[in-house]
C-alpha cells in the first residue's frame, strides 16, 4: 500500500495526460458527450496485446419517454496504445419492450472465467409508459443494472482475432434502485465478484459468488460524503473505481470521485481520492490525491483506474467536460504505465 500512495503523489504532481478521444469521432449518435469508461486487457496470441475500451453516449436527443435523450455503449480498441478504432456501431443501443428503452450507461468490464471472457454491467433507464405486459422489472424509469458478456472466439486467420458479444440479459441483475445510482465497478478476488457503485452521496459494496448471480442493494455505505478531514468529498462521492493491489486477492484500492457544492448546482470542488482496504468493508484513505480540480485545471467526470506491471503503476482513464464539445475521454498514468501490461481485475 506505501507504493501506490508514492504513486498517487507521482500522479498528483508529475502526470503524462493524453486525450484519447472526443465525442464527434464517433460514427453514431449526437456527438455530444462520451462517458464512463472501462478497459480490459487480452493476448489473442503471443506477442500480441489488445485493450478494449467500453464507454457510454448519447445516441439521440430527448422525447417525452426518454427526457434525458437515447444513450447506448460504444467500443474501440487498440494494438499500439495509441491508434484506436471504433465499431462502427453501439454495442448496445436502447431497444423497445426492454428495462434498457432510453438507457445504457454507466458501465464497467470484469473477466468471467479465465483470460478470453468478460461481463459488461450496465445502468438502465426505460420509458415508464411503454412497459410491456408482465415484464419483470417493473414500471419504474430506473430499472436496475443490465448485463452481457464478451468472449473471445479464436483468430479465424492470421492477424485477425473474433469477438463474440452477447445479447443483454432480458432481465436487470440488479433491480429496486434510486434514480442517483450507477457508477458499478468490479473486480473478481477470493472466488467471489466485489461490485462497488455510487448511490448519490455515498458508496456501497455487494459480493456476490456467481457471475449470473441476482444482486441487491445493501442497506448501509462503505464510504459516506463528507468524513474526510480535508471535506474534498462533503457533498457526494461518485464513479469509484476498485482494482486489487500489486495483484493480491486481499488488499485492493478505489478511486472515488468528491464534489463539493456551494449550493447544487454550482460546482465549487471536485478531486478524486484513493482508499485501500483489506476486506472491502473498512476503507483508509490515502493521503494525496489522484486529482484535483483546482490544482490541476479541469474536472474529472467518471473515471476507471488501472494498474499496470503487476502494480507497479496506475493509469487513469476519465472524462472531462469542454466548452467546445461536451465530454472528451482521456487518459493520465505514471512513467512506467503501458496498454500492454495492463493488470487483469481478475485477481488472484
Amino acid at each position: 500500500m506505501l507504493s501506490l500512495a508514492l504513486l498517487t503523489a507521482n500522479l498528483a504532481h508529475a502526470q503524462s495526460n493524453t486525450l484519447i478521444m472526443a465525442p464527434f469521432q464517433l460514427p453514431y449518435g449526437t456527438g455530444e458527450t462520451i462517458g464512463s469508461p472501462a478497459v480490459y486487457r487480452h493476448s489473442p496470441e503471443p506477442g500480441v496485446d489488445a485493450l478494449f475500451l467500453v464507454f457510454e453516449t448519447k445516441l439521440s436527443a430527448s422525447s417525452g419517454g426518454c427526457p434525458d435523450g437515447e444513450w447506448g455503449l460504444g467500443f474501440a480498441y487498440t494494438f499500439d496504445g495509441t491508434n484506436w478504432t471504433l465499431l462502427a456501431s453501439p454495442l448496445v443501443s436502447p431497444t423497445d419492450d426492454t428495462y434498457y428503452s432510453c438507457v445504457a450507461a454507466h458501465l464497467t468490464v470484469v473477466p468471467m472465467l479465465g483470460d478470453d471472457s468478460w461481463i459488461i454491467y450496465f445502468k438502465a433507464e426505460q420509458d415508464p409508459g411503454a412497459v410491456p405486459g408482465g415484464a419483470g422489472w417493473g414500471s419504474d424509469r430506473y430499472t436496475g443494472l443490465g448485463r452481457l458478456t464478451v468472449s473471445y472466439n479464436g483468430s479465424p486467420s492470421t492477424g485477425v482475432y473474433e469477438y463474440l458479444f452477447s445479447s443483454p440479459d432480458v432481465t436487470p441483475v440488479m433491480k429496486n434502485v434510486a434514480q442517483d445510482m450507477g457508477y458499478p465497478s468490479v473486480v473478481f478476488a477470493n472466488g467471489e465478484y466485489h461490485m462497488a457503485f455510487a448511490q448519490n452521496p455515498d458508496v456501497y459494496v455487494v459480493s456476490y459468488p456467481f457471475p449470473t448471480s441476482t444482486l441487491a442493494v445493501p442497506s448501509s455505505p462503505v464510504l459516506a460524503a463528507g468524513t474526510s478531514p480535508s471535506e474534498w468529498e462533503r457533498d457526494e462521492l461518485f464513479s469509484p473505481s476498485l482494482t486489487c493491489l500489486a495483484g493480491t486477492p486481499s488488499s485492493f484500492a478505489m478511486a472515488v470521485g468528491g464534489r463539493v457544492w456551494e449550493p447544487y448546482p454550482t460546482l465549487d470542488a471536485q478531486s478524486v481520492g484513493v482508499f485501500t482496504s483489506s476486506d472491502l468493508s473498512s476503507w483508509t484513505e490515502l493521503p494525496t490525491l489522484l486529482h484535483d480540480r483546482d490544482t490541476q485545471g479541469f474536472e474529472v467526470k467518471h473515471l476507471d483506474l488501472t494498474t499496470a506491471n503487476a502494480g507497479a503503476d496506475l493509469g487513469v482513464f476519465y472524462t472531462r467536460p469542454t466548452t467546445n464539445f461536451g465530454n472528451v475521454l482521456g487518459l493520465f498514468t505514471t512513467a512506467g504505465w503501458s496498454h500492454d501490461t495492463v493488470d487483469s481485475k481478475r485477481c488472484p
